[in-house]
């Protein structure tokens, strides 16, 4: 892992952590676009361990590592042990490209996923017992409160499956219906088990309309045009962009795999010993798995890259271990094209990893490197001074931001009280890219205004704004920081335009004055009561 903690997606989760524990709701108190499991779940270890980075990363390393064992017993019951451990190899190389400490809820759902999708594939050749339905539209809700819209499709992917499972299974409209409206009704109702008491809870404090802004009404309306991306060039120099194609080509091919199954199934049993039950179970597999790839790869559609790509290529790894393993039942051209995806499949995380790897090392950011080098003896003696301080970001283990980002932390700790509010925003609050969170988190202060995520043609918006100003005034943080390290930032989305709305940055002038400069940090004091 990096010993450079996360600005902005870690940052954010640690803050809103930090905002539960001290007794505040997400979408009432704070703006969220995820589920409330993650804060939840990090903020009961806190409670436990005490409040580090060093816990929240073993949490991950513990989610990662489950995916990664996950991703090979899977493999390892339907294929051959040597292709496991290749598809285990891909999955490591992936998150290790990705840079998957943390703050992001795509971990924690891409293993709720797998779990799910475990759980309901026998239903293709075998009865299953109510209770894995029920287990497995558990698995979906668990997904859903980590991330609400690929843990809902979850549940649609599973009623997909149980319809093919069906149909296949059974005979007679009738007894179709029956079968799949029992095993549906089992796959909700573990669903609602264990969602519909958190959505009780969270009425029960807060009215819907927060909940409904910040998950529904804003992201559809504004979510696309504010974080577009377009498709990538593949290179030498990016290999890493080649994971945007693969998942939906392997998909594909596995669909075609499965429609030439499915009509000439008898004259296959003719050519080769298989049953109609392995038959049943291989389409089953690359069904389930097929459309796991596909639905979540439209999540990825937007903001197009591997790491949004990732809860599709997870179950990719998946159908090419299962395609490649039964590729002498295909014709030879068909044989071909999968051996050239495994092979891609694997290559490329690999490759990728290992630029991964290099950068960071030229950079010092392994933590690796941080604990065994020779070279951490040479280290500054402000690095040392940081390291032996009792900040949250060095207990444990010393992570190292910035220095610029060091500097004011040190700054805010020693000009401000525990109980002091602060708030951190961008040199200009007209257009927005993104901001920082982890200074929020490093220094223990919480935020003064609800929006501490920042979102393009969010905090940007006038009336927004005039919500923040109103909380700056009632909350009084004696510090802000404005942060430039993000102005040079152009993507081809509307993130990159002013909206024209500089209420927040007059208010910002005429009530705060710089006190200190820390490279792209800048603070400002309070000067009016």
């Amino acid at each position: 892992m990096s010993v450079r903690p996360g600005v902005y997606d870690e940052g954010i989760m640690l803050t809103d952590t930090m905002r539960i524990m001290a007794g505040q709701i997400p979408h009432r108190d704070f703006y969220a676009i995820y589920g409330p499991a993650e804060f939840y779940l990090l903020a009961g270890l806190f409670k436990v361990f005490g409040v580090s980075l060093l816990v929240e990363r073993l949490l991950f390393l513990g989610l990662t590592a489950g995916t990664v064992a996950a991703v090979y017993g899977i493999v390892s019951y339907y294929c051959r042990q040597a292709i496991a451990l290749w598809a285990a190899v891909a999955t490591i190389c992936w998150l290790y490209t990705l840079n998957a400490v943390g703050g992001s809820a795509m971990y924690p759902t891409a293993l709720c996923n797998l779990l799910a999708c475990v759980l309901v594939v026998p239903v293709f050749w075998r009865k299953l017992s109510p209770w894995r339905f029920v287990a497995a539209g558990a698995a979906a809700g668990m997904a859903t409160l980590f991330r609400y819209d690929t843990g809902i499709a979850m549940l649609a992917i599973e009623a997909c499956v149980v319809a093919g499972g069906v149909w296949l299974r059974f005979e007679g409209l009738r007894n179709r219906v029956i079968a799949f409206v029992v095993c549906l009704c089992a796959c909700v109702a573990g669903f609602v088990f264990v969602v519909a008491p958190v959505v009780g809870a969270y009425l029960a404090v807060a009215p819907a309309r927060d909940f409904l802004f910040d998950v529904f009404t804003f992201p559809a309306k504004y979510y696309k045009r504010a974080r577009s991306l377009p498709f990538p060039h593949p290179s030498m120099h990016d290999v890493a962009s080649l994971g945007v194609y693969l998942p939906v080509m392997i998909a594909c091919v596995a669909i075609g795999v499965v429609v030439v199954m499915l009509l000439g199934a008898q004259r296959l049993e003719k050519r080769h010993p298989a049953t109609t039950l392995e038959v049943r179970r291989w389409c089953g597999l690359l069904i389930t798995f097929g459309l796991l790839t596909l639905v979540m790869y439209l999540k990825g559609l937007v903001r197009v890259s591997p790491s949004q790509m990732y809860l599709s290529i997870l179950p990719s790894l998946l159908l090419i271990a299962l395609l490649y393993e039964r590729r002498s039942l295909l014709r030879p051209w068909v044989s071909i094209v999968v051996l050239l995806l495994m092979v891609l499949s694997v290559a490329v995380p690999v490759r990728a990893s290992l630029a991964t790897l290099k950068a960071m090392y030229k950079h010092h950011d392994s933590a690796v490197y941080a604990m065994w080098s020779e070279e951490k003896h040479k280290d500054s003696a402000a690095t040392m001074t940081w390291c032996d301080g009792p900040s949250v970001l060095t207990k444990g283990f010393c992570f190292l931001p910035e220095d610029d980002r060091r500097d004011t932390v040190e700054f805010l700790e020693s000009h401000t009280k525990p109980s002091d509010t602060l708030f951190l925003g961008v040199s200009h609050h007209d257009r927005i890219f993104i901001n920082d969170n982890i200074t929020y988190f490093a220094t223990q202060r919480l935020p003064a205004t609800k929006w501490n995520e920042f979102d393009a043609l969010l905090e940007n918006r006038l009336d927004i704004q005039e919500e923040m100003i109103g909380d700056l005034e009632r909350n009084k943080p004696p510090y802000v920081v404005l942060d430039a390290e993000w102005d040079a930032v152009n993507e081809p989305n509307e993130s990159s335009k002013s909206t024209g709305v500089k209420a927040l940055d007059e208010y910002l002038e005429g009530t705060y004055r710089p006190v200190a400069t820390f490279g792209n940090l800048t603070v400002e004091e309070r000067i009016k009561q």
